[in-house]
């Protein structure tokens, strides 16, 4: 009898462990719908090539792993990519090493009838209201080198914190419509609100600070941030400057009049770094 069971034991779970890697694996979308929607976005973007069909897109298609989440899809063989979900979503795309005249970038950008009846204004939202998911709407515009503007989107929390780790990123020319970078920042969600006040932290700011040999005493308060930052060495631990190490915390930032930052963490009263202007 057992040995009649064993065989039947190991299909049933060879069966089991097959329908576990099948679903597991992410599948591509309906290949005419994705098309249609990577051309679409192709054509929003004003990629920076003169014929699009150069783009090979259907090799890569057919070519994408079950087991990997997205369709790399190069603009072309030396420079550019454009990365989208199997959903025909965009993720991420890169095109600035396609500009061919740094003091005159309009001339890379091809014409395009669809967006080049926006104005700046009007492209920047096209932009946002179509590729950006609604809940990210605190938006930032700044200049970006001597390229153009650079778009950050923000997810909106109910505590008002302005978290660039959770957010969208797109850059513009200042002349001409096409996108030359956009990315999605998934790295920390507010989850919670502070647990201590910002008269605790300014306390606690100020005894590190205080007992620091390299500051400038006395310590005059200048503003506080709440905010999302990275741990590093500053304050409190050494003297010498390190990188983030990517453990990302919600901090008050409490800033010196002297612009020495010192960053202390919202829950749990620990200070986690700091920076400095000067």
């Amino acid at each position: 009898m057992r040995e009649k069971i064993f065989p039947i034991f190991i299909i049933v779970i060879t069966t089991l462990c097959s329908l576990i890697w099948f679903v597991t694996r992410e599948p591509i979308a309906d290949k005419d719908i994705l098309y249609k929607k990577i051309y679409e976005t192709i054509s929003d973007f004003n990629i920076m090539v003169k014929d699009i069909s150069s783009i090979d897109i259907q090799t890569e298609i057919s070519s994408t792993s079950r087991k990997s989440k997205f369709i790399k899809i190069p603009i072309t063989r030396e420079k550019g990519v454009m990365v989208f979900k199997k959903n025909g979503e965009i993720n991420e795309i890169d095109q600035i090493g396609l500009i061919e005249d740094y003091d005159n970038v309009r001339k890379s950008i091809p014409k395009n009838e669809k967006v080049d009846k926006f104005s700046r204004k009007e492209y920047i939202n096209y932009i946002i209201e179509k590729y950006i998911p609604n809940e990210y709407r605190t938006i930032e515009n700044q200049p970006f080198l001597n390229l153009g503007h650079r778009i950050a989107c923000l997810k909106n929390n109910e505590y008002e914190i302005k978290n660039y780790y959770d957010s969208y990123v797109f850059i513009v020319p200042y002349s001409g419509n096409t996108v030359y970078t956009f990315y999605r920042v998934d790295e920390f969600e507010i989850k919670e609100g502070p647990k201590i006040t910002e008269e605790e932290a300014i306390k606690i700011a100020k005894d590190v600070y205080d007992n620091d040999d390299y500051t400038e005493k006395p310590f005059e308060l200048a503003e506080v941030e709440l905010v999302v930052k990275g741990e590093n060495n500053n304050f409190g631990r050494s003297f010498w400057r390190s990188a983030s190490n990517k453990k990302l915390h919600l901090v008050y930032s409490v800033i010196s009049k002297s612009r020495d930052k010192i960053y202390v963490d919202a829950i749990t009263g620990k200070v986690i770094g700091g920076d400095s202007e000067a």
